[in-house]
């Protein structure tokens, strides 16, 4: 039997190489349909295709048929089976938001559906810890109340902060890579970690993948099926590994986003102006997005304001791994 480490990394490759063939495949077919975007921060604003995020999707599905098959000796299928179903019914989510532009009532609420599965799967697990809090026994408000709100919380938060070339599956893969390391780092101490660090492992080679395509200059969108899906499947990972105190720290960042968005009746953007010289311009008055925060520190171009947002989600990533390392091995 080859060592757990391994094979996670084997079903990784798999969506990897399932995302890196289809994206450009159901990129052509998205322009064709005319289900396309409008890149607002190049100088011609060209058409991209705006639901690109479904390979995102067609790569976790092969990642959770590879783990299926690779690991159905080692781990509970069901459990597998109900975080694929959460995130596919995420998936499906973000199609219909963005076909039929949803209201914002509507897609918030929506997802609380997607956590049926594992509020089932988690009922007699109750007992999480709350960073400054410590370890609090929740009982049954735990899988009524707090995964169908750690489901929709992450799931529309990831879909908050979004607009630029390379930032959502970025910040994606940053956060997802803490999971799986972390993951891997704790399961000799935490047997439910084996379950964060598949779905990550699956996510994250699907992003790397991704961002391949959506890299400044971006020939694709992830749309809101892609964005929803990063956050949705971040929490699937921590509430089945046990993990929620990582799973806060790594999504903090969003929070705030949360905050900037809600000063504006959640009426603001993400963008920015394009100048003459190639750098975007935040609008003026109060930062309506992280973004406008970042587009503030200087004359950025769109692929620096990503990577400044990138960096900041790498510093809560060494606080989740502080966090960790202190949890379990100080």
């Amino acid at each position: 039997m080859y060592p757990v480490q391994l094979l996670v990394f084997a079903i990784l490759l798999v969506s990897f190489l399932a995302t890196l063939k289809t994206t450009p495949v159901l990129s052509g077919w998205l322009v064709k349909a005319g289900i396309v975007g409008r890149d607002v921060h190049k100088r011609n604003r060209p058409l991209l295709a705006e639901m690109g995020g479904l390979s995102i999707a067609v790569g976790i599905v092969f990642g959770f048929s590879a783990a299926i098959g690779i690991l159905k000796n080692v781990v509970e299928l069901d459990v597998l089976f109900g975080a694929f179903t959460c995130i596919l019914l995420i998936t499906i989510v973000g199609i219909a938001d963005d076909l039929f532009q949803l209201p914002q009532a509507v897609k918030a609420a929506l997802p609380i559906l997607a956590a049926l599965p594992l509020m089932a799967l988690r009922e007699g697990v109750r007992t999480i810890s709350v960073p400054l809090v410590g370890p609090m026994d929740f009982g049954i408000i735990y899988p009524l109340v707090l995964i169908p709100l750690g489901i929709t919380g992450a799931a529309n938060a990831t879909n908050m902060l979004a607009g630029i070339n390379g930032l959502e599956a970025g910040m994606g893969i940053v956060m997802h890579a803490t999971i799986l390391a972390i993951s891997l780092l704790i399961l000799p101490f935490s047997p439910h970690a084996i379950y964060a660090a598949i779905i990550s492992g699956i996510v994250l080679g699907s992003l790397i993948a991704f961002l391949l395509y959506n890299k400044y200059p971006a020939r694709v969108f992830p749309g809101d099926v892609g964005t929803l899906v990063i956050g949705g499947s971040l929490a699937a990972a921590v509430i089945l590994g046990n993990m929620e105190k990582i799973g806060f720290i790594l999504i903090f960042p969003y929070f705030v986003e949360l905050a900037l968005k809600a000063a504006t009746g959640f009426r603001g953007t993400s963008f920015g102006k394009l100048r003459a010289d190639g750098t975007l311009e935040a609008p003026a008055g109060l930062p309506q997005s992280l973004t406008h925060v970042a587009m503030r520190l200087g004359r950025l171009r769109e692929w620096q304001v990503a990577l400044v947002l990138v960096c900041l989600e790498l510093a809560f990533s060494a606080m989740a791994f502080a966090s960790a390392w202190l949890a379990y091995f100080a």
